[in-house]
């Protein structure tokens, strides 16, 4: 069974190469199309506007520029100007419940996902993104196993 999400781009922002290369393998075998990588905010600027990924997967705590910082720049700067990417925060500071709060008013709480993840979350959480009417509910989450 194809999914919604199934060929869709994404660009992976994340200062460690390893989580970096992780995660690429993880979206292809998932059947997204990994389109760029970044190792901060700035680098991702830059390379967004040649790459406009439908998905930007994006940890927080980063060196020159965050996750945050990275998405209300790009809220910003694309604004009216017909590109909304979606976005998934993977970042060790997802699974702190301060965290989630501090930013629910702009950050709807399904787009942040601890680095230690299943498949069956990532995938859960891309149906949540995209629209698929067969998402789980989001209190429904399998237990985590390390995988990235």
């Amino acid at each position: 069974m194809d999914n919604i999400w199934a060929g869709k781009s994404v660009m992976i922002v994340d200062d460690m190469i390893k989580v970096r290369r992780n995660l690429e393998a993880l979206y292809k075998s998932l059947g997204l199309k990994v389109v760029g990588m970044a190792s901060d905010g700035v680098e991702a600027l830059e390379l967004l506007e040649s790459v406009k990924p439908d998905l930007i997967s994006v940890d927080i705590i980063m060196p020159k520029m965050d996750g945050i910082e990275f998405f209300r720049t790009v809220q910003t700067c694309f604004s009216g100007k017909g590109y909304k990417p979606k976005y998934l925060f993977i970042s060790y500071l997802a699974s702190e419940p301060q965290v989630i709060e501090a930013y629910k008013e702009e950050i709807p709480e399904h787009l942040f996902v601890p680095k230690y993840f299943n498949k069956e979350l990532l995938i859960e959480r891309l149906d949540l993104i995209f629209g698929s009417t067969t998402a789980l509910p989001t209190d429904a989450v399998p237990e985590a196993t390390p995988e990235v």
